[in-house]
């Protein structure tokens, strides 16, 4: 399996430690006390599949929320689409209303300045 062999691919031989450290002037106990110190280290930075596992059920929750808040983001925008389209159309026949009346009284000043002027 692949995730076997990621692990042992970094094992850590303690024992080749061991003497290489009592080689270069450790006494056992001292390469013995960093040998397991390093190991400690190494088999903290390891992902296991039970950390993984709850990785990914974090991420798929915060992914699902995630979606529920964009859902209700995409409906508030409709919604404020909507609103603005409203009153677009408002604006819209309010212009047309002030348009027409400046027409009518357009046509009224053209016809007393022909008549009376």
């Amino acid at each position: 399996m692949q995730g076997e062999e990621t692990v042992s691919a970094m094992a850590f031989d303690t024992h080749y430690f061991v003497k290489m450290m009592t080689e270069k002037g450790f006494t056992e106990p001292q390469a013995e006390v960093v040998v397991q110190m390093q190991a400690s280290v190494l088999n903290s930075q390891i992902a296991t599949q039970a950390g993984l596992d709850a990785l990914r059920l974090a991420m798929q929750a915060d992914l699902e929320q995630l979606e529920i808040t964009t859902k209700a983001d995409i409906a508030e925008v409709k919604a404020d689409i909507a609103l603005v389209r409203s009153e677009m159309r408002e604006l819209s026949l309010q212009i047309t209303i002030r348009l027409g009346g400046m027409i009518a009284a357009l046509g009224g000043i053209l016809i007393a300045i022909k008549y009376f002027g």
